[in-house]
């Protein structure tokens, strides 16, 4: 079966990495193309060593959300995978996915099972939504022992996601298939939650497996939210606000108002830990009222 996948890769001073990522899905995919973020390493050059693969440099850093949307208009596939740099992947990985797509078509959105560099710990196995609409990547730090079987979830992983074309289009609206206001953070459960709202399933395949360092190799993409900088911090309220705008109904609102919440309220009170995240903050909400 032909593969009629095009492979997105987003990356941002991550060129070391790329030289694992890349070899590992050459052959998996009709077309593999590099949407640089205007890295400072040698990401570019990297990238542009490999044969048959496009690499697009871009003159600023977009963030991973439109740096995944202009890597999908330079696509024609069925379906578009969509990479972080600090991944890679089995043979076979995207072939097992398809296969399962080709055979339920309402499925728009899927993932194999991510374990970490280790081989041995769970990264994701697809996202869950908490009572507080937040994603929750199941299993995540878990040893795998195969507990998590294959099956609909919520929503899927930016880092390793596959979508189905026709899905995207769908959803697509003035901000694109990714949300372009995110930057990065919430958008792929922003997507996975527009997906689900118009009728389309995710889903998790355990025997394809996939590997993400998480992060990036960069130390600040690791660190918990109360150690983050101020102006990461006022972004990641925002997205958060913004997906509960944008997709929850109001009786889903009602229902789960106390621990949206709560959550809320956890999240300004530890702004104060870095007071210039308010000022970032309220443009960051200027931004998007």
């Amino acid at each position: 079966m032909e593969a009629s996948l095009s492979i997105v890769i987003v990356n941002y001073n991550s060129g070391n990495l790329l030289k694992k990522l890349i070899p590992s899905i050459i052959n998996q995919g009709d077309e593999i193309i590099v949407i640089d973020n205007s890295s400072r390493d040698e990401s570019f050059e990297i990238a542009c060593s490999f044969k048959n693969v496009t690499v697009i440099r871009l003159p600023q850093n977009h963030g991973y959300a439109e740096g995944a949307n202009l890597g999908i208009k330079f696509t024609n596939k069925k379906y578009i995978a969509i990479l972080n740099p600090d991944t890679f992947f089995s043979p076979g990985y995207f072939q097992k996915l398809i296969e399962i797509m080709e055979r339920d078509e309402t499925i728009g959105a899927i993932t194999g099972k991510i374990l970490r560099f280790d081989r041995e710990t769970i990264d994701t196995t697809g996202q869950f939504r908490r009572l507080s609409d937040t994603p929750r990547e199941r299993g995540y730090g878990e040893k795998d022992r195969g507990q998590y079987r294959s099956g609909e979830v919520f929503s899927i992983c930016g880092a390793a996601a596959l979508f189905r074309r026709k899905a995207l289009e769908e959803v697509k609206d003035e901000y694109g298939y990714f949300d372009s206001r995110y930057f990065m953070f919430f958008e792929d459960f922003d997507l996975g939650w527009r997906l689900k709202n118009s009728g389309w399933k995710a889903w998790y395949r355990e025997d394809a497996l996939g590997f993400h360092l998480r992060g990036g190799g960069k130390r600040r993409a690791k660190l918990p939210f109360l150690k983050m900088p101020g102006w990461l911090k006022a972004k990641i309220i925002r997205n958060y606000w913004l997906t509960i705008l944008k997709n929850e109904t109001p009786s889903g609102l009602f229902l789960r108002f106390p621990f949206i919440l709560a959550r809320s309220l956890l999240m300004v009170f530890l702004l104060f830990t870095t007071p210039s995240g308010f000022k970032h903050l309220k443009m960051e909400l200027k931004e998007v009222i």
